[in-house]
């Protein structure tokens, strides 16, 4: 009988690192009730040497369709942690324009969807 999967060497396997949170829709001042989840994979950029790269999406909170909300980067470190890596990430996407205008505009398109 034939395996319904390639085997492990044959496969292009990845281990991801990432984060996630909750953020109410109150919190981009958009008056509703929505919680949105926010996912963050991250790793060494393959374009962007000596970078890190986070690529974000979001959903609405028990949704199974996410949507990709923008990339973030920051310089890499030796040595650094995941914990540490996660963290600084994070910090710049609190800080990014791109992030926050694209997360209300998402936000936005999910509510107008509903109605």
């Amino acid at each position: 009988m034939d395996t319904p999967f390639p085997d492990y060497v044959q496969v292009g396997f990845s281990l991801f690192n990432g984060f996630k949170f909750k953020l109410p829709a109150v919190a981009m001042g958009i008056d509703d009730p929505m919680i949105v989840e926010i996912a963050a994979e991250f790793g060494e950029s393959t374009t962007e040497p000596g970078m890190l790269l986070a690529q974000v999406w979001a959903k609405e909170q028990n949704s199974v369709t996410s949507g990709f909300i923008t990339s973030v980067y920051v310089p890499a470190k030796a040595n650094e942690s995941l914990a540490e890596q996660g963290e600084r990430l994070f910090r710049a996407l609190n800080e990014s324009q791109d992030f926050s205008e694209t997360l209300t505009m998402f936000i936005q398109l999910l509510i107008n969807k509903r109605k």
